[in-house]
């Protein structure tokens, strides 16, 4: 986790780690957010997820990310009736259930936690003929490479990350 703000020259931290976004207004408040005192579920969440990690694990922020994705795939289901307003991440845990862009606020909000930039991707997904299509939201990563991985590919500190596309309800991680 140390790494995190040497990569971009701190660019992605600074825009897309601890702070809110998408401030929805009035009662539903901000989408994504990983601070303790607006989202208590989100901190109960990710400490227990940091928890369940080995301990030689424990500071890996791919890992973290990764035990993130995985335990809201087993544990929210996709919500076929969402409401109109995407529940915020806090919202989507205590629900239990959300659609794309809830769980994606769900993971962000919890991700943010350990200050890891992520951000919204939105978009459409086709039927397999294209004859449907619907709106789609997801998420983006970016993850430090290690140190050394940095100096043995002879790649600057401060651009030596990986930019992923994380799809939690199509359960897709692709990193790039």
């Amino acid at each position: 986790f140390d790494d995190i703000s040497e990569r971009g020259m701190g660019a992605r931290i600074n825009e897309f780690s601890d702070n809110p976004w998408y401030d929805r207004g009035g009662q539903y408040g901000w989408a994504i957010d990983g601070r303790q005192s607006t989202a208590p579920l989100v901190h109960q969440t990710a400490a227990s997820i940091e928890a369940s990690l080995p301990s030689n694990l424990k500071d890996n922020a791919y890992a973290y990310a990764r035990a993130t994705f995985d335990w809201l795939n087993d544990n929210v289901p996709y919500d076929t009736t969402a409401p109109n307003i995407a529940r915020s991440g806090e919202q989507c845990l205590q629900a239990g259930l959300g659609d794309c862009d809830e769980q994606s606020n769900a993971w962000m909000s919890i991700v943010r936690t350990k200050r890891i930039s992520t951000w919204y991707e939105m978009g459409i997904l086709g039927s397999g003929d294209f004859s449907q299509w619907d709106a789609h939201g997801w998420s983006n990563i970016a993850l430090p490479l290690s140190e050394e991985t940095c100096i043995e590919r002879n790649i600057e500190t401060t651009s030596c990350y990986i930019i992923g596309v994380v799809d939690v309800v199509n359960n897709k991680w692709l990193l790039y």
